[in-house]
């Protein structure tokens, strides 16, 4: 009855999260289903500690109503307390910036209404259900005692062990603590200095094995859809080499991309393959080695300007590396960004390197001469005239049927394309002489840009590729700032920055980090409130770094770098890791209060609260292990953010159990040294 008494909290929090979401006009969503299942273990976590406490007393012998009473009243401050921590790092999120931010909004809006419905629920639900349903052992009858008994014994063996266990490593640390804590500190410096070091890697967004992707194709910008179409066929060959095993479908579409539903462009000279591979326990390659068998296959086509493969994205789109080369001379741009392409393209790993400089169609520039201006030519009336040999002059019209009809003369085709034919062609003078074009005007033959993007004024050119596993965006950013650090020397007037994805989440990570401060802060206050000391909550949130030591940990063991999502997940850890260690603080201070020893107040309050810390701690991590270790498709973007509380709360327990009484001992005893210290300073 008390874990049905417990569970119910489950559907009852959700149930009341749900409400207040319909209240705050929250919409449910893939984001608001995540924030459910992220929080599915935290709901239980107030309802166990006030369960397993009033549950204490009715084994002490308390009747079962002044059990639930008591033991609701005992923990209710620091219940109200830890719901209060994990509802502020949850809202420390909504002040992340850029894109990443509000597209992450709705998971600390449903998760602090969620835990705010579960706090409501153990606080006053639970209570009564407690004093209604469960029966003192004295009004069991003999089948229920005998059910209740057979619990208690297969309880006894496995948790009386670890008890014992535990209270003798207690004692342990109790009387070592200086060297407990040392050591402790120093495991803490290793998992900093090993993320210092590149050992544990840092991106700034994860990557993930996906079914579906794209393989976009680009031509010049005189190319019809057929054209198109023709250079796509290359594509379909080298899809039709994949294995049976790995292909569950195949689109092509010339003339258009899409990167969702509801985004695409459109053009003759762009195409597009939509690719569904089978599911990737069901093959023996990976997509992105799939991917690159691909991209060896198709190889470099003649009249293929880019290859690019992308994947749908589960969070905010942009390539992992975006680098702007801004300037006002054209031919300067276009020589930095072959420049900045050619450097990324010598990095293994770096893939479907790019520019948006597309080539426009072919042009001739007339530049006037003295002779020409000396005859009287204009460029206005030169223009007039050149547009009448190459679109045609109006020589009559004509009557077909009922409708009128312009009659054009104009050179034939290959007049118009062939250059010294252009060159030669005769132009009239205002005063009737008939003169080569050559004679009156210079001309220029060049293909200029199908489109000019400006930023801040300046013509702008984005060079934009992707990275492989074999390759770190980050490190080839670097490298490219160091090679190019030159480049208003290589190039005068050209300069280079960044944007893209890297840009985005650079901005969204400066945010996280403001975010963390001042969330630290209002637990901080959070808990002077509570103990009624400044330097007690010191000790609780020394739980949060040693959290983030089971995190570094935690991905070093399973090969995979740390990431911005990482970062969020150490977000929300700091207000989750605080809970246990707040609830064990506050029984230390209850016993001290009674006239308990120092020592024995610490031993005391561990031992009772051994129990609640280990269930509240794995129905968190029970929680959360689907979503970090099992999710797929879309849910693998929060998996980062899952993995990191998971590790961190199996770091964040053991520290809790131990280095908490530790860091209470030691504290007081730097108070101790302290007043005697100042007691043998002598008056001035």
């Amino acid at each position: 009855r008390i874990a049905l008494i417990t569970a119910l909290g489950i559907p009852l929090a959700v149930m009341g999260g749900a409400v207040f979401m319909s209240l705050f006009g929250i919409t449910m969503n893939m984001l608001s289903m995540f924030a459910f299942i992220l929080v599915l273990g935290m709901v239980v976590d107030d309802a166990v500690v006030v369960v397993e406490n009033c549950y204490r007393y009715v084994e002490r012998g308390l009747p079962v109503r002044d059990a639930a009473l008591i033991g609701t009243t005992e923990v209710a401050w620091p219940v109200l307390t830890t719901v209060a921590t994990t509802v502020v790092a949850f809202g420390a999120m909504l002040m992340i910036e850029g894109e990443l931010g509000q597209w992450m909004r709705p998971v600390p809006w449903v998760a602090g209404l969620t835990l705010i419905a579960s706090l409501m629920e153990a606080l006053v639900i639970l209570p009564s259900h407690f004093a209604e349903w469960v029966k003192p052992w004295a009004e069991l009858g003999d089948r229920e005692t005998a059910s209740r008994s057979v619990l208690a014994s297969s309880r006894g063996r496995w948790y009386q062990p670890i008890q014992r266990n535990y209270e003798r490593l207690l004692r342990t640390a109790v009387r070592h603590r200086g060297t407990f804590a040392t050591g402790a500190i120093g495991l803490l410096l290793c998992a900093f200095a090993m993320f210092n070091s590149g050992h544990l890697k840092f991106v700034l967004m994860p990557e993930f094995e996906a079914k579906l992707f794209f393989v976009n194709i680009e031509g010049p910008t005189s190319n019809s859809v057929e054209q198109t179409a023709d250079m796509l066929e290359q594509v379909d060959a080298a899809i039709a080499s994949l294995e049976q095993d790995e292909l569950e479908s195949y689109v092509t579409l010339a003339g258009a991309i899409y990167s969702d539903q509801t985004n695409y462009r459109t053009g003759g000279h762009i195409g597009q393959v939509f690719i569904e591979l089978v599911e990737g326990g069901s093959r023996t390659r990976s997509t992105e080695e799939i991917q690159q068998h691909l991209r060896e296959k198709i190889g470099a086509p003649p009249g293929m300007r880019s290859l690019e493969f992308s994947a749908p994205q589960a969070g905010p789109a942009g390539a992992a590396i975006e680098l702007q080369i801004t300037g006002n001379d054209e031919r300067s741009l276009v020589a930095a960004s072959n420049q900045v392409q050619s450097f990324l393209r010598s990095f293994p790993g770096v893939v479907d390197v790019k520019d948006d400089l597309n080539p426009g169609a072919r042009e001739i520039r007339l530049h006037l001469t003295a002779e020409g201006r000396q005859l009287g030519f204009s460029e206005a009336g030169l223009a007039r005239e050149i547009l009448g040999v190459f679109f045609g002059d109006r020589a009559t019209i004509l009557r077909l049927g009922r409708d009128p009809a312009d009659l054009l003369v104009r050179n034939p085709e290959g007049a118009r394309l062939d250059f010294e034919l252009i060159r030669s062609l005769q132009v009239h003078a205002p005063n009737g002489d008939s003169l080569p074009l050559s004679r009156v005007a210079r001309l220029e033959e060049n293909r200029g840009l199908a489109e000019v993007v400006r930023r801040d004024r300046r013509r702008t050119a984005t060079v934009t590729a992707d990275v492989t596993i074999d390759a770190n965006a980050r490190e080839v950013i670097s490298a490219v700032v160091g090679e190019f650090a030159d480049i208003d020397t290589r190039f005068p007037g050209i300069s280079i920055g960044f944007g893209g994805a890297q840009e985005a989440t650079r901005e969204s990570m400066t945010s996280l980090l403001k975010a963390l401060g001042i969330s630290f802060i209002i637990i901080f206050f959070l808990l002077s409130f509570l103990f009624g000391s400044y330097s007690q909550p010191l000790v609780v949130m020394a739980s949060v770094p040693f959290a983030a030591l089971g995190v570094m940990f935690g991905f070093a063991v399973i090969g995979e770098p740390m990431s911005f999502m990482t970062s969020l997940g150490m977000l929300a850890l700091s207000g989750v890791a605080v809970n246990d260690a707040l609830v064990l603080m506050d029984f230390i201070n209850k016993h001290r209060r009674l006239g308990h020893g120092l020592v024995a107040s610490v031993l005391r309050a561990g031992s009772v609260r051994m129990r609640p810390v280990l269930i509240t701690s794995m129905t968190t991590i029970g929680g959360l292990t689907p979503l970090a270790f099992f999710s797929s498709g879309q849910a693998k973007f929060l998996a980062p953010m899952a993995k990191a509380m998971v590790f961190g709360m199996v770091s964040a327990t053991l520290m809790t159990l131990i280095l908490v009484p530790v860091g209470y001992l030691l504290l007081h005893d730097v108070k101790r040294g302290l007043r005697r210290a100042f007691r043998r300073t002598p008056s001035l």
